[in-house]
C-alpha cells in the first residue's frame, strides 16, 4: 500500500493521475504523431520504433507539463512528441543537414530546368543557375553520392 501512495502524481486539467494513468491516456497521440510522420519516411523506417521515441517524448510531456500555465495537455503533449520522434530520426541520419538541404535544392534545380528546357539539363546549366562554378557542382555532387547507401 506504501508504494501508491509514494507513486508521483501529475495534474493535468485540474485532475490528479500517475504517469502510468497519464501515458495510457494519451497513447493514441503518440500513435497519431508517429503515424503522421511515418507517411514521409522510407518504408525501412518502422512505426513502432516511432511509437517508441514518441512515448518517450510523452513521458517528458508528463513531467515537464505545467497545468497552471492553462496551456492544454494535449498541445503541450504533441509538440514534445514529435520533437522526440524526430530528435531520434536526426540521431540516425549521418549525413550533415546542409548536404541533404543542398540535395533537394539540387534536385529542384534538375526539375525546374527540364521544365523550362524541355529535356535533361546539363551540368553546366545547373551550375548556372545554382550560381556555381563547375568544380564546386562537382564537390556537391560527390557529397550527395556519398549519402546513398548500396
Amino acid at each position: 500500500m506504501k508504494a501508491l501512495r509514494d507513486t508521483p502524481r501529475y495534474v493535468i486539467g485540474g485532475v490528479e493521475l500517475s504517469r502510468e494513468e497519464i501515458v495510457h491516456k494519451y497513447l493514441h497521440l503518440v500513435k497519431y504523431v508517429a503515424g503522421r510522420i511515418s507517411i514521409n519516411l522510407p518504408p525501412n523506417v518502422e512505426i513502432n520504433d516511432l511509437i517508441n521515441d514518441g512515448i518517450l517524448g510523452l513521458i517528458d510531456a508528463i513531467e515537464k507539463y505545467d497545468d497552471a500555465r492553462g496551456v492544454k495537455f494535449e498541445t503541450y503533449a504533441i509538440t514534445r512528441i514529435n520533437g522526440a520522434i524526430l530528435d531520434a530520426l536526426r540521431a540516425l541520419d549521418w549525413v550533415p543537414r546542409a548536404v541533404r538541404q543542398r540535395a533537394r535544392e539540387l534536385e529542384r534545380v534538375y526539375q525546374q530546368l527540364e521544365i523550362e528546357l524541355g529535356r535533361a539539363a546539363t551540368e553546366d546549366e545547373v551550375a548556372e543557375k545554382m550560381g556555381l562554378t563547375h568544380k564546386e557542382l562537382d564537390v556537391l555532387m560527390q557529397k550527395i553520392r556519398g549519402t546513398s547507401v548500396l
